[in-house]
């Protein structure tokens, strides 16, 4: 397969017609959709801010703070994974919501 092959649209795609604009605008706080079409508009906002600012960061700030040798990367390792299964649920949320809503504004 090459690089043209891949990035060649079906003729399948060609023929359809678009049925109306779907907008995403990602802020650090939020993702925000609209979905355009001649017969409605959507708005939806999904409050990501979670994912930056989780609880988190008190608790690193308190082990650096506190501790250190093995006990510190070990609570760190162990608080860090945490975070990141955290914010990854969060975002995989979120694309979900943004998948729904593109499904729900192709109908």
């Amino acid at each position: 397969m090459t690089i043209s092959s891949c990035t060649r649209p079906s003729k399948r795609w060609l023929k359809r017609k678009p049925e109306g604009v779907f907008g995403i605008d990602v802020n650090e706080r939020s993702v925000d959709l609209a979905v355009v079409k001649p017969d409605k508009v959507r708005f939806a906002k999904i409050d990501v801010s979670e994912a930056k600012y989780t609880r988190y960061f008190k608790k690193r700030w308190n082990i650096q703070s506190k501790k250190s040798g093995k006990t510190e990367a070990e609570l760190l390792a162990k608080y860090s994974g945490r975070e990141k299964r955290r914010v990854s649920d969060i975002l995989h949320k979120a694309s979900r919501i943004i998948n729904s809503n593109n499904r729900r504004g192709e109908r």
